[in-house]
């Protein structure tokens, strides 16, 4: 059908996809989200329609173009970067991490995807280990952050040790 054949063109191109149909059921635009359509309209339409919907898929495409572009220079520049770096979001889901990080954890990026940095790598208070609060719980709960700058003992799931300075923004 038309929304599979779609699906294809979008994999293979990547391109955008505008549904021009008769069908306006709740499952047929479900199905046009799932395979990330650029626009959706319904028959009849008028000329205007379809070309306030092409201009604004076509728009679309050259920003996701542009942004997908950036976020692969950045990730190239974060890779090449000689410090071991793991990127979490604002819960503590590794978003990224670079090989020199890789090696010391011995976790490929792909395998920590979406975990929980407290799953892949323990910071013990250099000064105090016997604290059992794990720092990184206390950065990632703090929305005031500033700048922290501290030394902590880095603990990997393979229990390789490392001092480490960790920095928090």
């Amino acid at each position: 059908d038309g929304i599979i054949t779609a699906a294809a063109i979008i994999k293979k191109f990547h391109i955008p996809v505008i549904f021009l149909t008769a069908f306006s059921d709740a499952k047929t635009i479900e199905r046009a989200k799932m395979v990330g359509a650029s626009g959706f309209l319904i028959k009849p339409f008028r000329p205007s329609e379809l070309n306030a919907c092409v201009a604004v898929a076509l728009h679309k495409s050259h920003l996701e173009q542009a942004q997908q572009k950036k976020s692969l220079l950045f990730t190239k520049a974060l890779e090449n970067v000689k410090v071991k770096m793991i990127v979490t979001d604002a819960l503590g889901y590794i978003v990224f991490i670079n090989p020199e990080a890789e090696r010391i954890t011995g976790c490929q990026f792909q395998q920590v995807k979406d975990t929980l940095i407290t799953d892949l790598i323990i910071l013990m208070d250099d000064v105090n280990p016997a604290i059992s609060e794990n720092p990184l719980l206390r950065f990632l709960n703090r929305v005031d952050i500033t700048e922290v700058n501290t030394e902590y003992l880095l603990v990997t799931v393979l229990g390789n040790e490392l001092q480490m300075e960790a920095a928090a923004t």
